[in-house]
């Protein structure tokens, strides 16, 4: 085999080859950058939206489905408070009927008819609950506790999002940033197994250093075409977080996105993020408000079987059967208290009372 020994001058002929593969080496890199950023610009469609950071956070907070679904579950929750106030209010209810009677009817059995032939009565009455045992005080207090525990859950699922959606899109430009360098990667080796094989043609170098570049070219085309996929399903991943819909064309991207890989530094100690997340960690919250709220409908369970009381003034109308009487109706107010008490149930109230303990112990545990 020939070869150069070091202390020899190569022929200028060789100098020439490799001067030649260096200056190709360096136009195919600068061809290789431009190709990706065309590449990348002609992936995506004509207007398409550019997403920092902080856009891809707001967008979570406006679109994210599991965050909607949280935010309903709030308005759910206050809307409770709505309905456990109402008994503190009094109540105005109404009801009558008239019915229309036959003439065989009317008669009762004789010749000529002795009643009147329509019936008809009315009520207008008003109501206010004046002893519900605590079961309406405890009822709101109840509310309003369960309205604060879902919006510790809405604060909750809005850092959960945010978290997936942070990663989500560090992950897409960590997948786009490795395209290019995959890239450069494999327009970098290709020149590179061609001087090796002038190199071999020309006797200064041996078939082993052919296979190693043909080796390192062979491993560097899987990576790219792996960084090329990665970046397709960091996208509609990202997508989904966002409340973005993906189109079915997988080369039309809805949007794109652009920032920087950057860690700040952030030095905490482990005593100070443990009292942090018990004093502040929204989830945390929420438990201990679930404690309470079981503790209010324990007292709203026993409430069943005790004294109810209520007080009620009404107006009646009603007709008056009787074509003989020298009314046709009559008319008047009443006023009065109404008392009620389930002294036994047969043990439903009892078993419900379990139920919300064992609740309330399973909430503690957790």
């Amino acid at each position: 085999m020939n070869y150069f020994p070091c202390s020899r001058r190569r022929p200028r002929s060789l100098r020439r080859s490799s001067i030649a593969g260096v200056r190709f080496s360096l136009v195919a890199l600068v061809a290789v950058l431009s190709t990706c950023a065309d590449a990348c610009r002609a992936g995506d469609p004509a207007g398409a939206p550019v997403y920092t950071l902080n856009d891809c956070l707001a967008l979570v907070r406006r679109q994210n489905p599991d965050v909607i679904a949280a935010s309903k579950r709030v308005e759910a929750a206050r809307a409770t408070i709505i309905t456990a106030k109402s008994d503190i209010y009094p109540r105005l209810t109404s009801s009558g009927y008239i019915q229309y009677r036959e003439q065989s009817l009317t008669t009762e059995g004789g010749v000529s008819p002795t009643n009147r032939k329509e019936d008809y009565s009315g009520d207008v009455r008003l109501s206010q609950n004046l002893y519900s045992a605590q079961a309406v005080r405890n009822r709101i207090a109840a509310a309003k506790l369960q309205a604060e525990s879902e919006g510790n859950t809405y604060e909750a699922q809005i850092d959960t999002s945010s978290l997936a959606a942070r990663l989500a899109f560090y992950q897409t430009l960590y997948a786009e940033a490795s395209i290019s360098i995959r890239q450069h990667a494999v327009d970098l080796l290709g020149p590179q197994l061609k001087d090796q094989q002038d190199r071999l043609a020309a006797g200064s170098v041996g078939q082993l250093n052919v296979n190693r570049a043909q080796v390192a070219l062979a491993n560097a085309r899987p990576a790219l075409l792996d960084a090329q996929s990665s970046v397709q399903t960091s996208y509609v991943a990202l997508a989904q977080l966002l409340g973005v819909a993906y189109p079915a064309n997988a080369r039309d991207r809805p949007f794109r996105v652009r920032g920087e890989l950057s860690c700040p530094p952030l030095r905490m100690t482990l005593a100070e993020c443990l009292s942090r997340a018990q004093a502040m960690r929204p989830e945390v919250l929420s438990r201990k408000l679930a404690i309470d709220v079981l503790k209010h409908q324990i007292v709203v369970e026993k409430s069943t079987t005790r004294p109810q009381v209520s007080a009620y003034a009404a107006y009646d109308i009603y007709s008056e059967p009787s074509i003989l009487s020298a009314r046709d109706n009559f008319s008047g107010g009443t006023i009065g208290i109404q008392a009620s008490w389930t002294i036994f149930d047969g043990f439903a109230t009892r078993g419900r009372v379990r139920g919300v303990k064992a609740q309330l112990g399973q909430a503690e545990a957790q």
